[in-house]
């Protein structure tokens, strides 16, 4: 009697066990691909957002022209292999960057010396080689003329806003807004942003960690 008494407290045991256990493996079992996500509001948990846009580094050029569609493209030139229009692949910003990373040797994050690659091309500053050129031995014809001409016909407003873009681009932690000038003041002795001197036509002003530095544009 105390055997059979016995063997039925470990038989209702295991039956227990099974029981309890089937019921969390049910309870923590993962969703089907059919199931649909829990919000916040269903208790469970936020909905995953997607992930964020990345650009890879060869395709900023791409995305300057998304943000900036009226900037000039240059790129109806011939490919010296194919022979063919270069429409798509070898643009002025393409070269531009290409021409500050690489033949300069440049800071892509760094608004200043966009603002002297800029200047090379203005005249200003260091003269581009045309041997060297980006392009000079993919394309036909070197496209250095015409990309001088081109940034030439741009604005101050639309220069700066290609050096903003392509700073922004390679450095996205920096807020869109964070260029945006601080107004000039001339009250008091000691002005927190204190307005440059009046410059000649053909200078402009370059905002470093410094007050103001004046360089020709």
């Amino acid at each position: 009697m105390v055997m059979m008494a016995l063997s039925t407290v470990v038989l209702s045991s295991i039956v227990l066990s099974s029981i309890v256990l089937s019921t969390v493996a049910g309870a923590t079992a993962l969703p089907g691909p059919d199931a649909p996500l829990l919000s916040q509001a269903d208790g469970g948990g936020e909905t995953p957002r997607p992930p964020s846009r990345r650009i890879r580094r060869a395709d900023i050029w791409q995305e300057v022209y998304r943000q900036l569609p009226d900037l000039p493209r240059e790129d109806q030139a011939m490919d010296q292999a194919s022979g063919q229009t270069s429409s798509g692949t070898h643009t002025l910003v393409g070269r531009l960057i290409e021409y500050h990373n690489f033949r300069k040797g440049r800071s892509p994050i760094s608004r200043f010396d966009w603002k002297l690659t800029l200047a090379d091309y203005l005249g200003l500053h260091e003269p581009l080689v045309a041997a060297v050129y980006p392009g000079a031995t993919t394309l036909r014809q070197n496209p250095m003329a015409g990309d001088v001409a081109a940034i030439a016909t741009l604005s101050r407003q639309q220069r700066d806003q290609l050096i903003n873009s392509l700073v922004s681009l390679y450095n996205p932690t920096i807020p869109t807004d964070f260029f945006t000038p601080l107004p000039c003041r001339r009250q008091g002795r000691t002005p927190l942003n204190p307005c440059p001197p009046p410059a000649s036509p053909r200078m402009a002003l370059v905002w470093t960690t410094l007050p103001w530095i004046p360089v020709a544009l």
